[in-house]
This record gives structure tokens, C-alpha cells and sequence, in this order.
């Protein structure tokens, strides 16, 4: 694991407080939520820091780090079926963005969309059981979510619905749907640096 500090969001920008956690902890960029907010919306990326879609945070990712210095691998087939690859990822540093559902407790859990939230998983726990644990932060806490993989892994691929009250001129809601821009969507990023990975 690494050591990966907090960074609390302000109104809808989980995925910006996350691109936040990466770039102060592994990236040495001091990144704010307002420059993230103003990038993103010159590239019509949001309007309130709202982030639906994993290409369009591949892209700001590369955008404000800059392409010579970030690897980002974008993996489409699911969080369950790239189960080998994440881990093996994270094993050698990589962090994972993912989206997921938040409980009231912020940990995974399955609303169809209605609660989606981003997460920056920067570790894993394995048992004697073969049971994967991941370590996790979120921009509503400053506290670490320890996860069964199976768990965000449901989560990730229940993302089927917009949460009514969202979907109005106020978001930037990208074509194709929350299933197709969010649930089987994984990025993996690394840092040509230091061969630190991160992945989206």
C-alpha cells in the first residue's frame, strides 16, 4: 500500500477530490478542487464538478499531469473479469479510480446508480481464505474504507441509473447512459518516473 493523504470535496466533485489524493500523494502536483473545477469545465467535462465519466477523468488526469509523465490504461471489460490485472496492478503500485454506489457509511453498496461516487483504491489486505480486502479513500471522509473486492466489484457493475434529481441542465451527463460511461469502465495510469501505476 501506500500512503495516500485525504482531500475532502465540496459539493458534487468526488472525482476531482480523488485526482486531488493522487496528485499530492504519488504525483508530487499540488492540485486544488477549484483549478481541477475550472479545468474540467473549460473542457466541458462539468458544470459543478460532477465527473460521469471515466474517459472524461482519463482525460483530465492526462490533461494536468501532464502525457509525458502518466501511462493511463482505460480497461472496459469489468472489475470482476480484470480481477487478476487490478491486483496485480495494485501489487506493484498502482492505485485503481473506480466508481461505485456509497452507502450512508461511504462503503459500497447497490442503488442502481443513484448514489454513484468515485474511490481511489491504494492497497489490498489478502486472507488465508483467498479473500481480497482494498484499501480505499473517498472525498467525503477522512477516514479509510477497507473493502472486499466482491463487494465494489457488485457495486461497480450495478450502475445502471442517474439519480432523477440529476438529470437536468445543472449536469454534465455524457451520451451513452451511466451504463456505459461508468459501470464496466477501468483506467490503470502509471507514472513513467518513478514506474509508480495508478490506475482510473
Amino acid at each position: 500500500m501506500h500512503t495516500v493523504y485525504p482531500h475532502l470535496q465540496d459539493g458534487p466533485t468526488c472525482g476531482l477530490a480523488i485526482i486531488c489524493m493522487w496528485g499530492d500523494s504519488f504525483m508530487e502536483h499540488s492540485l486544488t478542487l477549484e483549478n481541477l473545477l475550472k479545468t474540467s469545465q473549460a473542457n466541458c467535462f462539468t458544470k459543478q464538478g460532477e465527473m460521469f465519466s471515466v474517459a472524461n477523468m482519463k482525460a483530465l488526469c492526462e490533461q494536468v499531469m501532464g502525457s509525458d509523465h502518466v501511462k493511463i490504461e482505460h480497461r472496459t471489460k469489468g472489475f470482476d473479469v480484470d480481477k487478476n490485472f487490478i491486483i496485480n496492478e495494485i501489487k506493484t503500485g498502482a492505485i485503481v479510480f473506480v466508481p461505485y454506489d456509497s452507502d450512508y457509511n461511504h462503503d459500497p453498496c447497490l442503488k442502481k446508480g443513484l448514489k454513484a461516487h468515485w474511490a481511489l483504491i491504494f492497497g489490498l489486505l489478502e486472507d488465508d481464505h483467498d479473500e481480497v480486502y482494498l484499501l480505499a479513500r473517498q472525498g467525503k471522509s477522512n477516514h479509510i474504507g477497507v473493502w472486499k473486492y466482491s463487494e465494489l466489484s457488485e457495486s461497480n457493475a450495478n450502475l445502471k441509473q442517474i439519480d432523477p434529481k440529476r438529470c437536468n441542465n445543472d449536469y454534465v451527463i455524457p451520451a451513452g447512459g451511466i451504463e456505459q460511461i461508468l459501470s464496466p469502465e477501468i483506467s490503470t495510469a502509471q507514472n513513467v518516473d518513478s514506474s509508480r501505476t495508478s490506475s482510473l
